[in-house]
């Protein structure tokens, strides 16, 4: 779904900075042109973001939102692509004010994963 949304906000956005984990799927976003910047640091990636897009399982989101704060003090727009809502959105709740987060669809995406799909 990450890929997805990447490929689909590149014409409407000044910048998408993607964040791939996985050295293999960082080589075929690449080689997709899927993003602008691609790296391997979610620091990095989040540093100068006006939107994060959590496109990763549930329990690397909640993970990632725990430590948004700490990494990203002064907030932005958040949203996921999470299976499931429950726990993400009680996550969000807890978000400082300067974090605007919404929960998004937890029907998107299919059975595979990765750039290449």
């Amino acid at each position: 779904m990450g890929g997805s949304l990447a490929l689909a906000l590149r014409p409407h956005v000044k910048k998408v900075i993607a964040v791939e984990l996985n050295p293999d799927a960082r080589r075929v976003a690449l080689e997709r042109e899927m993003a602008d910047e691609i790296t391997g640091d979610l620091r990095r990636g989040i540093a100068v973001a006006d939107l994060i897009i959590l496109a990763t399982p549930v329990g690397a989101i909640l993970k990632i939102i725990e430590q948004l704060p700490r990494w990203r003090p002064e907030g932005c727009y958040l949203l996921d692509v999470g299976s499931t809502k429950g726990h993400i959105c009680a996550a969000m709740e807890t978000m400082p004010v300067q974090f605007a987060a919404i929960g998004g669809h937890p029907m998107c995406g299919k059975e595979s994963s990765g750039p290449e799909f």
